[in-house]
């Protein structure tokens, strides 16, 4: 289980004397085993809050913790490595070795994370299953199409067998094909994993996720089941009631 407790990040405005939050007073659990979907229009807050769950970025108040443990506990360094071991991140613009095959950086990533040699070859194969790369594992990176590109980002993200997945606009730039691919990884990587996905996709949220977390300029405006956030704001669907709830006026939050 993952707990937002009181998190708040703020950061300093280039351009004036001014600080602003991104994400601001945010309080929510994340259930361990459910597909949780971020939802906002862009500059919400999505990407910071999952930066922030990864240990990327460290909070300016509050805590985040995972089976009870504090992430940010700076007394508990050896606990706060081995949360952070426990998280995967699928980046929006992941970035490649583009003269590497792919047998070479996934062999790569997983020496790293797997230091017995049974363990990581076990992983490698099951890796490699999951995410259909058997006939692009001798190809360089370079020459891949945009959905196995994405497939070997969710392959280096599973390299350290993560109990935590974190996916930041996973589908952006595919094609339906691909699209529905991906959907269906996530589907089965649910099984055996907790999975956050931050998108402003409605359609991926209505296909995925078992919870929503609707932010809105660094807060969150509701949460629940679709089921939940439809009655509560009397609409019939999820876009009806993100269109309700999230009024993009493009002012800052100015501490």
């Amino acid at each position: 289980m993952i707990q937002f407790d009181n998190i708040s990040k703020i950061y300093n405005d280039p351009n004036s004397k001014e600080k602003f939050y991104a994400i601001k007073n945010i309080s929510c659990t994340i259930n361990s085993g459910e597909i949780t979907g971020l939802l906002g229009v862009n500059g919400a807050g999505k990407s910071t809050f999952l930066k922030m769950l990864s240990g990327n970025l460290s909070p300016t108040e509050g805590n985040i913790f995972i089976n009870k443990t504090n992430l940010y506990e700076t007394t508990f360094k050896d606990n706060t490595t081995l949360l952070k071991e426990k998280i995967g991140f699928v980046h929006e613009q992941p970035f490649f070795y583009d003269e590497e095959t792919v047998f070479e950086i996934l062999l790569f990533a997983i020496n790293i994370c797997n230091q017995n040699k049974i363990e990581a070859k076990n992983n490698f194969e099951k890796i490699i299953n999951q995410c259909n790369l058997t006939e692009v594992l001798n190809k360089k990176i370079k020459t891949l199409s945009k959905g196995y590109k994405q497939r070997l980002s969710f392959a280096l993200a599973l390299s350290n067998n993560p109990e935590i997945l974190l996916l930041d606009e996973p589908i952006s730039g595919l094609d339906p094909i691909q699209i529905n691919e991906i959907r269906q990884l996530i589907i089965n990587l649910k099984q055996e994993k907790t999975i956050i996905l931050s998108t402003h996709l409605m359609q991926e949220i209505d296909a995925l996720c078992d919870k929503i977390i609707i932010l809105n300029k660094g807060k969150i405006v509701v949460q629940g089941t679709e089921e939940e956030i439809c009655k509560k704001n009397s609409t019939e669907n999820i876009e009806q009631a993100f269109l309700k709830l999230v009024k993009n006026t493009g002012e800052k939050n100015v501490q």
